[in-house]
């Protein structure tokens, strides 16, 4: 009896300190000569997204842009990042974008 209830015990301790990690992953899309950043937060509690987005432009150039924004639980955050140079349209775009 006295290892059940150690067991027991020793599980539950160890259910309560467990977090579930919720893990959200943003998508990045490229339209022309802007980048739209979409998170969608299935959790039960708030996040914190952060990172950078890094931009190749079609003529080689580069342009880097940091995102920060807090998506509160149930929730989505959308928000639009404009090339410098209207011109000169968007090839490639990665981001290393992570919340927390």
């Amino acid at each position: 009896m006295k290892k059940f209830i150690i067991a027991l015990s020793l599980m539950v301790s160890a259910s309560a300190f467990a977090e579930t990690a919720t893990v959200i992953f943003p998508r990045v899309y490229s339209w022309g000569n802007r980048v739209e950043v979409d998170i969608w937060n299935h959790s039960d509690r708030d996040v914190t997204c952060s990172g950078p987005i890094y931009m190749t432009l079609q003529s080689g150039a580069t342009q880097f842009d940091s995102y920060y924004d807090w998506v509160p639980a149930r929730m989505s955050r959308y928000r639009s990042i404009y090339a410098r140079d209207f011109n000169d349209p968007i090839r490639s775009v990665s981001h290393s974008i992570w919340c927390r």
